[in-house]
Order: C-alpha cells, then structure tokens, then sequence
C-alpha cells in the first residue's frame, strides 16, 4: 500500500474518535523543510478538512512522492514528501479568560 493510500485510509477510519472537552480548531500548514509554513485552512473539526488536505497530500506525492504520513497521538496527522510537508493539527481555542490566583 502506498503512503497515500495508507493516509487516506488512516484519515477516512480515525477522524472523529478522539473527542475533546474544550473547543478546538484544526488548522493546516503546509511548507519545506527548514523554510517555515503557511496556514493553507483552519477548520471546526477534522472532518471538514479531510478532502482539503487529501488534496495538498496528492500534491507532494505528485510532485515528490511521500516518503513519510502518520497520526501523531494528539490527533494531528503529518505528511512528507522530498522537502514538503503538510499539516493537519488540532488547536485550543481560548473562550475565556483565566484570572489570576
């Protein structure tokens, strides 16, 4: 199996299991290595973004061929290709503000 055929798999039977208490956003980056990235998308959950990055991922193995994609244990999931990378990562959102002690 390839690498994208292994994330679109990984993406299609693991996003919504991992339900969180606090809000949260899910942004996507996309870059090179050692050059820094751009947000290409943030997202009210993962499923939303899911043909979004299925997208930019189809990219990189066009163009390099993916050499590394994998879900980290917070969720988040990773591709790499040549020098790409692409991001698909889940942020807290802030909906209040904390007093001090």
């Amino acid at each position: 199996m390839t690498h994208l055929a292994t994330l679109t798999a990984l993406t299609a039977d693991t996003i919504g299991e991992d339900a969180e208490t606090a809000p949260q956003v899910w942004i996507m980056m996309k870059g090179e290595d050692h050059e820094g990235g751009t947000i290409k998308g943030v997202y009210l959950d993962a499923e939303l973004a899911v043909g979004d990055f299925l997208a930019l991922a189809r990219q990189i193995d066009t163009t390099f061929g993916i050499d590394q994609a994998d879900r980290a244990d917070d969720g988040s999931f990773h591709v790499h290709g040549g020098c790409d990378w692409l991001s698909l990562s889940p942020y807290d959102v802030t909906t209040r503000r904390e007093l001090p002690e």
